[in-house]
């Protein structure tokens, strides 16, 4: 079977960082950024992010609907993403899109290519293969946050099945000072009785 391809240019408009209903943040991002910040988890949440009943997100700017981390370029009029470097999974991949359920993999990528104006067929970017294209992307960081992704959904997801909401993990699952503290509060079912 042949593999999808993606012909990209980005040409720094900024859409792709305005009107999308949230960049939802793992635990890991949030450890992440915080530390670029010199802040706290609880405080980088605090500052920058809100919450569904099953996520935590990173805030819009209210004038525009833009991401807080969205920027612009006063000489040349383009946009640039502040956090870069480090920008979450659905970030950098953007736009492509990957499922993190159960039976998922890395491969298991799905396209938003038709709302992005930089994308083949205006492209003159050479195509290519979704993977090399998250792999370029996350600078070869995709396969590890892929895999942390999926921890967290399917943890939040039977967080959810079992009757409780995110604001009663949130504090638990999201102050972390280790990437190993996350991992080793995934490995447990949640309850009520967690500190």
């Amino acid at each position: 079977m042949k593999e999808s391809t993606i012909a990209h240019n980005c040409a720094q408009c900024g859409n792709c960082c305005r009107n999308r209903n949230g960049i939802y943040i793992t635990p890991y991002d949030v450890l992440n950024l915080s530390k670029h910040f010199d802040l706290s988890c609880e405080e980088f949440l605090n500052r920058y992010c809100g919450f569904t009943n099953l996520e935590a997100y990173i805030k819009w700017n209210e004038e525009d609907k833009s991401c807080l981390f969205l920027k612009k370029d006063d000489k040349t009029g383009k946009t640039f993403c502040s956090i870069y470097d480090i920008r979450p999974l659905s970030c950098y991949l953007y736009p492509l899109g990957v499922s993190t359920m159960e039976k998922d993999r890395p491969s298991s990528f799905v396209s938003y290519m038709r709302e992005c104006a930089s994308t083949f067929p205006t492209s003159t970017a050479d195509p290519i293969t979704y993977m090399e294209f998250a792999t370029q992307k996350s600078n070869g960081r995709y396969t590890k946050d892929f895999w942390n992704a999926r921890k967290v959904c399917l943890w939040i997801q039977k967080v959810y099945d079992q009757g409780y909401y995110f604001h009663e993990v949130m504090p638990y699952l999201y102050f972390n000072t280790s990437e190993k503290e996350i991992d080793k509060k995934l490995l447990k079912p949640w309850n009520r009785n967690h500190k």
